[in-house]
């Protein structure tokens, strides 16, 4: 997908859109505190990613400090 101002932009598989969206859901209704969600959805997007070398430069600079 291409956008404006960002450029190329690829969006993650379908089973990582609707476990983002859970915890958006839980978080917009209120179940779940918006940091704690966050931290979730950062967990699981550097988790299951593979091949994003910026995010895996980020857990490693997460694991040094």
């Amino acid at each position: 997908m291409d956008l404006p101002c960002v450029g190329a932009v690829e969006l993650p598989p379908p089973n990582q859109l609707a476990f983002i969206g859970g915890l958006a859901v839980l978080i917009g209704v209120g179940l779940m505190e918006w940091p704690v969600g966050l931290a979730l959805g950062v967990g699981h997007v550097l988790a299951t990613s593979h091949h994003n070398k910026l995010l895996q430069d980020f857990g490693d600079a997460l694991e040094e400090a």
